[in-house]
């Protein structure tokens, strides 16, 4: 058997793919986050993470989001996986 040839496209495609599933996975998230995150729910990461950037990302107002950050800093802190 010869030695196949690689074109940019098909080191390209890898990428390609890679970012579509980032990018249906975050909008997936997203959407299950406003959908199923009830009012009385805990505030999630996602309404964290954007709540600092002033950005809504869940069924929770922003300044319910800011108030809860204040009220419980510790939930607040980064987590730090150790491997």
């Amino acid at each position: 058997m010869g030695a196949q040839t690689l074109s940019f496209i098909d080191y390209g495609a890898v990428l390609i793919v890679g970012l579509m599933m980032a990018v249906i996975l975050f909008t997936l998230s997203v959407c299950f986050n406003f959908w199923l995150i009830r009012e009385d729910d805990d505030v999630t990461v996602f309404e964290k993470m954007a709540a600092r950037r002033g950005i809504r990302m869940g069924p929770h107002r922003i300044s319910h989001v800011q108030n809860a950050l204040r009220r419980f800093p510790e939930q607040s802190r980064k987590i730090v996986l150790e491997l």
